[in-house]
């Protein structure tokens, strides 16, 4: 797993690269090139995919109308494979991650692959691989998180998609239980019910990948609100 990360990391610097390049030559023809730019919700949900919330991994599109690199590191696709469609997406470069709501944000870089099937308008199989670098955890080329997608809901510009069987790198979080990524358009996406008939649509996009706190912290911060509840009764009684 670790050559798979260092090759997808290498994948990402070719891009960059071919994407600086390619933006020089649309400048010195006076090209004018156009993106879409993304934003990011921390609260999105829809339904019956779980909210995005914390932990999180938040990559987020280029903002600049007059760069070309998100397009070769930020993007999601539809198209036909099959009788359905393959859903693929990939957001390379720099994101947030967030351990706890308020709490502290790290900085890294890395990528988040994301493969899933279409047919009929349901999601019928999926999966996703998340890698990189945490200089302040101490992490540098390695798998953060993976693991299955089991279903899906398009609305507007954004794709929600439930994940299971996560596992996470032991400096995050051990992931037990299912959560949610969403993929932010630059642009409407098509309704997976809706699909039959589409050629093909792209965009360019980022998004928000909330990996399940442990049932076993879970445990503590509710026998820790309990424990406080009860302090407060007592002093109250006193």
């Amino acid at each position: 797993m670790l050559i798979w990360v260092e090759i997808m990391m290498l994948f990402q610097n070719i891009a960059k690269r071919i994407a600086s390049l390619l933006s020089v030559f649309f400048v010195l023809l006076g090209g004018n090139v156009s993106l879409y730019a993304t934003t990011i919700d921390p609260s999105v949900s829809l339904d019956g995919i779980p909210g995005a919330g914390s932990p999180s991994f938040s990559f987020e599109a280029s903002s600049s109308s007059s760069s070309l690199a998100s397009w070769f590191t930020n993007y999601t696709y539809i198209e036909p494979a099959g009788p359905g469609y393959i859903l693929a997406s990939q957001n390379s470069g720099n994101f947030s991650y967030q351990a706890t709501q308020g709490g502290p944000t790290y900085e890294g870089e890395g990528f988040l692959s994301v493969s899933v099937a279409i047919l009929g308008g349901d999601v019928v199989s999926g999966s996703f691989d998340l890698g990189g670098s945490i200089p302040g955890l101490g992490l540098s080329s390695t798998l953060l998180a993976s693991g299955e997608i089991i279903t899906g809901e398009a609305e507007g510009s954004i794709i929600g998609l439930q994940t299971d069987d996560i596992v996470c790198n032991a400096a995050i979080e051990t992931c037990l239980d299912s959560e949610s990524i969403y993929l932010f358009g630059g642009s409407d996406i098509p309704d997976f019910e809706d699909i039959d008939g589409t050629n093909g649509w792209i965009t360019q996009s980022g998004s928000i990948t909330t990996v399940p706190i442990p049932p076993a912290i879970l445990m503590f911060l509710s026998g820790l609100a309990a424990l406080l509840i009860l302090k407060r009764k007592l002093s109250a009684s006193s």
